[in-house]
């Protein structure tokens, strides 16, 4: 893979990674301050549904905390080079989303805006991943 093109796939795990990271922190605050998000109440958009649910929190921990942790690990990884580890962990974060997702449709039946925005940056993330694994197996 040419340098420049593997340079912008890396600035965008880190990139995508970091507003990830704000995202949850934002949410993480309006979980601890008992506020409410910005997020419109418009049909099945209804954040406020989503996070107060009882599916917002696992074991007591707030479900952001686990995204945040997830960005994390993929900003570390992405810095050590470790392609598998990044993708093993893009493929959780995408069956974390996909569940995530059922859950907002099937059981709360409301659609958290924030969420999604995290849902997009996981799929993302999990692209890039495969790419730079498939990359390094392939010019190996």
């Amino acid at each position: 893979m040419k340098n420049l093109k593997k340079s912008v796939l890396i600035y965008s795990i880190y990139i995508l990674s970091f507003v990830g990271i704000l995202i949850c922190i934002y949410l993480l605050y309006a979980h601890f301050a008992d506020v409410s998000v910005a997020c419109p109440r418009v049909g099945i958009i209804d954040c406020a549904n989503v996070l107060t649910s009882q599916y917002s929190s696992i074991l007591g921990i707030p479900v952001p905390f686990f995204g945040m942790a997830f960005f994390i690990l993929m900003s570390v990884f992405t810095f050590l080079k470790k392609e598998l580890y990044l993708l093993v962990l893009s493929i959780l974060g995408v069956l974390s989303v996909m569940y995530l997702v059922y859950v907002e449709f099937a059981l709360i039946h409301s659609v958290c805006l924030w969420c999604s925005s995290i849902h997009v940056i996981t799929l993302l993330l999990f692209f890039i991943s495969v790419y730079l694994f498939l990359n390094k197996i392939l010019t190996s």
